[in-house]
């Protein structure tokens, strides 16, 4: 009878330190009115959800964000919103983003990859200063998991915002439909 009552309480001390663990490696917060985030700290995953304005998310963990997905509905990303996440690696952007303010994304040394889902959405994404576009950093877009080595606009495309393909070193063409009627600031640079 002991037996099983000591049993039985390591199994509940275990179940226990299990759902603490499970609990504690799991972050969520708010990150403007009508976002949240989730960051999981084992992973280094901090994925935003919701509508609206992304502002800074309010972490104590930015070291451990290492992978950040921005998923549909986030409209804007204001200034200094992922500023001296150092650990950071990989981005992943919504075809709902219309703007990114100033130095949004200064500061990510380790940045490698920017994940859009389509080409014309990006481009016509308002950067406002090339530090704005985490492609400047990470020089490596990818486009529904294929590395961008060719842009071939598709001809709905309308204009190309300033500072959208800044930094991406892989390009070795570019195909702009005549209907573009307007090239921002910086583009390719």
């Amino acid at each position: 009878m002991m037996k099983h009552i000591l049993k039985l309480f390591v199994l509940a001390a275990l179940c226990a330190a299990l759902m603490f663990a499970a609990a504690a490696a799991t972050e969520t917060g708010s990150c403007g009115t009508g976002l949240t985030y989730t960051l999981d700290t084992e992973t280094g995953v901090m994925t935003i959800s919701g509508e609206g304005w992304l502002s800074q998310p309010q972490t104590k963990n930015k070291k451990a964000v290492r992978t950040l997905v921005i998923a549909e509905g986030v409209k804007n990303i204001q200034m200094s919103a992922f500023h001296g996440y150092t650990e950071l690696r990989s981005v992943t952007l919504p075809t709902t983003l219309d703007f990114v303010a100033s130095y949004a994304f200064a500061y990510c040394p380790r940045l490698e990859a920017v994940h859009i889902s389509s080409l014309a959405d990006f481009a016509e994404v308002w950067f406002d200063k090339a530090d704005s576009n985490p492609l400047t950093a990470a020089h490596h877009l990818y486009l529904n998991g294929e590395l961008v080595t060719e842009v071939a606009l598709p001809e709905g495309t309308e204009y190309l915002n300033s500072y959208s393909f800044a930094g991406c070193t892989d390009l070795v063409s570019v195909t702009i439909p005549a209907r573009v009627s307007s090239i921002g600031l910086g583009v390719f640079y």
